[in-house]
């Protein structure tokens, strides 16, 4: 991806001062390995702050391809410590610009599933400079804050290839999805977030884009992964489902509808 040109469509407020999408878009031009190489339009490419008063949380740190894009958004925040969150710590939109961001955010921790440290430092030619900041796993108990007043679940979520965690947001009630639904994609360059009166998802799309990111799922016993995935929606209020690529899901009764599709997918392939 690294030829293609990203169409800035700036940072993006999902909850008003609590969470803000930094990113840009690219054309699908079939060269895009998780995207069926015939689907029309443009891809969102997404990370996200969450503020929470001077403090703020990461999620993921976008694909190289966006880093100017994704510095110039950091560079508008004073914030007087940040925490890093990487969903899938060796996949490049997960850790992609870690490295860059840590010149224009005052980081002070960077949680993963597993210990973060070797993954962050690829993009320069020079050692990984000494250890500035902490280098953690997420809690045992899959708890976290932002400011030590806004609560986040982690979850280490069973609809991956690798390891994979789903961050939910309490104050928000916002699903960070990782590469999961991330299967909307945007006839609009400037447009990043999709709404039940615009939406224009087919079970069908929601089926092929799913084998073509999870082809191990063809012929997989489907069901743990059902009743998991009922579980998380039936234990969290959803209104908003924020995946790492493809448009933001907003609204609860878009975010229902997303979840049946998904389901109805898995439960066909299991079959």
């Amino acid at each position: 991806m690294g030829n293609m040109t990203v169409v800035e469509a700036g940072a993006v407020p999902i909850v008003e001062d609590k969470v803000i999408a930094f990113g840009g878009c690219v054309e699908n031009d079939g060269m895009i390995s998780w995207v069926p190489a015939d689907a029309p339009g443009f891809v969102p490419l997404n990370c996200y702050l969450l503020v929470e008063g001077r403090a703020g949380m990461l999620v993921d740190t976008g694909l190289p391809v966006l880093e100017l894009q994704v510095i110039e958004q950091a560079r508008r925040f004073d914030l007087d410590s940040v925490t890093i969150a990487l969903t899938r710590f060796g996949e490049f939109d997960s850790v992609g610009n870690a490295e860059m961001l840590e010149r224009v955010l005052p980081i002070d921790a960077c949680y993963a599933l597993f210990p973060p440290r070797d993954y962050l430092y690829m993009r320069g030619d020079a050692q990984p400079p000494p250890a500035s900041y902490a280098f953690r796993v997420f809690p045992d108990d899959g708890i976290m804050d932002i400011g030590s007043t806004r609560p986040l679940t982690v979850l280490n979520t069973r609809l991956k290839l690798l390891p994979t965690a789903w961050i939910y947001d309490h104050a928000t009630k916002t699903l960070f999805s990782s590469d999961a639904f991330s299967h909307v994609l945007t006839d609009d360059p400037g447009t990043r977030t999709v709404t039940d009166e615009d939406d224009r998802t087919t079970p069908d799309g929601v089926l092929r884009h799913m084998l073509l990111k999870w082809d191990w799922l063809a012929g997989a016993d489907t069901a743990p992964i059902r009743a998991y995935v009922d579980e998380v929606f039936s234990t969290y209020e959803v209104e908003t489902i924020a995946p790492s690529y493809g448009c933001i899901l907003m609204g609860s009764a878009l975010v229902r509808r997303h979840v049946e599709m998904l389901d109805d997918a898995l439960l066909e392939v299991g079959a």
